[in-house]
C-alpha cells in the first residue's frame, strides 16, 4: 500500500481518538483524583497528552510525503499503530467510566503496543530523532501511567497489603524499576526522550507525595537518571567532534 494511504487511514483513527479524547478526557485528571494512588502526579502532568498527540499529528503527516526506505516504517507499523489508537480510546473510556479494574487491563496492552512500535521505530535504518519522540514521549508516559492506573485500582479495592509489602512497598520496587528502564534506554537506545519523561513525571508525583521514604527514592531516582543523561549526552556530543577532526 502507498504511504499516503496508510498515513489517510492513520490520520481517520487518530481524529477519532481525539475526537473520544477531547468528548471525555477532561474528567481523567478529575477521577484519578478520587481515592487516589500513593504516586499519582499533580492535575497538570496529564497536559503531556497535548504534546504527545502534536508529535504524533506531525509523525502521520510526515508520512504522505515518506519515500523508500523511510515509507517502509509506515508499512511496517500500520496494524499497530491502529490497534494502539484503539486501545487509548478505550482506556479513556473505561477509565472516565470509572471500569478501574478494566481500564489497567486495557493500559497494559497499549503499554504492549507501545513497546512493540518503539522496538521498530529505534530498529529502523531510516528513523530520525522525529520517528523517535513521539513514541519515545508516549512510552515514556504510559509506563508510568500504567502503574498509577493499577495502584489506582489497588487503592479502591483496599488490596493494599498485596503479597505483605502493601502499597508503599511495591509503589518502590514499581518506582525502582522503572527507573532501571529507563538506565537501559539511555544506554541501550541511547533515547534520552523516555527518562525525560520519567523526570518529569516523577517531579510532579513528588508535589502530592505524603511518604518521605519515597519522596527521597524519587529524588534519588532522578538525580541518578539525569547523571546518565548527561553521560550520554556528553558522550554523543565527544564523538560527533571526533568524527568532523577526524
Amino acid at each position: 500500500m502507498h504511504p499516503w494511504k496508510i498515513s489517510l487511514i492513520y490520520l481517520l483513527f487518530f481524529a477519532g481518538m481525539i475526537f473520544v479524547n477531547y468528548s471525555v478526557g477532561s474528567q481523567v485528571g478529575q477521577i484519578a483524583n478520587q481515592d487516589p494512588a500513593l504516586i499519582q502526579p499533580a492535575g497538570y502532568a496529564f497536559s503531556i497528552w497535548g504534546l504527545i498527540y502534536i508529535l504524533l499529528f506531525i509523525w502521520i503527516i510526515k508520512g504522505f510525503f515518506a519515500r523508500d526506505p523511510k515509507a517502509d516504517l509506515y508499512r511496517e507499523l500500520r496494524f499497530m499503530i491502529l490497534l494502539n489508537f484503539v486501545l487509548n480510546s478505550l482506556w479513556i473510556i473505561t477509565f472516565t467510566q470509572q471500569m478501574i479494574l478494566l481500564s489497567a487491563g486495557i493500559i497494559i496492552l497499549l503499554l504492549l503496543s507501545l513497546v512493540g512500535i518503539y522496538q521498530k521505530v529505534h530498529r529502523h535504518k531510516a528513523s530520525n530523532t522525529w520517528d523517535y519522540a513521539p513514541f519515545s514521549i508516549y512510552t515514556g508516559w504510559v509506563s508510568l501511567a500504567s502503574i498509577v492506573n493499577v495502584f489506582t485500582y489497588i487503592e479502591r479495592s483496599n488490596a493494599l497489603s498485596f503479597i505483605g509489602i502493601g502499597e508503599t512497598g511495591w509503589t518502590l520496587v514499581a518506582v525502582l524499576g522503572i527507573s532501571l528502564v529507563a538506565i537501559s534506554t539511555i544506554l541501550y537506545q541511547r533515547d534520552l526522550f523516555y527518562p525525560l519523561v520519567l523526570i518529569w513525571t516523577f517531579s510532579v508525583i513528588m508535589i502530592n507525595l505524603q511518604s518521605n521514604a519515597l519522596q527521597w527514592v524519587l529524588i534519588g531516582c532522578i538525580i541518578i537518571v539525569s547523571a546518565f543523561i548527561l553521560y550520554s549526552f556528553f558522550t554523543s556530543l565527544k564523538r560527533r567532534r571526533h568524527r568532523i577532526f577526524s
